[in-house]
């Protein structure tokens, strides 16, 4: 069978559409759908038991004189290195508290209704309780710790990057104004306490974004797999 190979070689119909460029978009993305129901209720639980958790402290139900805050002389001096994971789930007084619940609970959302509960808990125990660490490591011996806020900032610094990651539909500049927005909004305080331990939550942050980079490069095919694209 014999090609028409257009006038005077020209190219064809058909060599024409294979020539023409496809471009590909994305549309949606890995965080493009809804939490699952299991971030509000893991949320909520966490939020409840951290607050259950506080009053207990205030009541000393634990029958503790010292208390369940962290210290650099209690943990590393007398080895009570479980003073890094009961201080982030106990707070100095209601104020403290509800200061802290808000983020705690709506971070809560994001980070188990997209990541699951496995990475949620790993972050609020481990990487908080090492927030912890690093933070009275800085500090005198008898300067006491104590409150969730290293754990919102961890929360905060996770979320943060792994949008940034993630949201490829963006371009790199709209990403990190939209990421710079919410971070100041959020996370920087709008005054200056001396009873706030603002070295915590930079740490805090620092290891939520670290611990986002180590996620991310686990996860990142399944994070590319769930790309949807419109092609023109």
């Amino acid at each position: 069978m014999n090609h028409d190979n257009g006038i005077n070689g020209s190219p064809t119909v058909e060599e024409e559409l294979i020539n023409v460029p496809i471009e590909r978009r994305i549309v949606s993305t890995y965080l493009s759908r809804r939490p699952k129901e299991l971030g509000y209720f893991a949320s909520l639980g966490s939020t409840l038991f951290v607050a259950a958790f506080s009053f207990a402290n205030w009541s000393n139900a634990f029958h503790l004189s010292n208390g369940l805050y962290a210290n650099r002389s209690l943990v590393f001096t007398q080895s009570e290195y479980w003073r890094l994971f009961t201080a982030t789930f106990c707070h100095a007084d209601a104020e403290h508290l509800v200061s802290n619940s808000f983020l705690l609970f709506i971070l809560g959302i994001l980070v188990v209704g997209h990541f699951g509960f496995g990475i949620y808990f790993f972050l609020a125990t481990f990487v908080a309780a090492a927030t912890n660490a690093l933070a009275i490591l800085t500090y005198s011996a008898d300067v006491r710790l104590i409150g969730a806020s290293g754990l919102v900032y961890v929360l905060g610094g996770f979320w943060l990057t792994l949008f940034w990651l993630i949201q490829r539909q963006y371009k790199p500049i709209n990403k990190s104004l939209r990421v710079i927005a919410v971070g100041l909004l959020l996370f920087f305080p709008t005054s200056f306490l001396p009873t706030t331990s603002y070295r915590t939550h930079a740490l805090g942050f620092f290891l939520g974004i670290l611990s986002a980079l180590l996620f991310y490069f686990f996860k990142n095919e399944e994070f590319k797999r769930s790309e949807k694209y419109e092609y023109f």
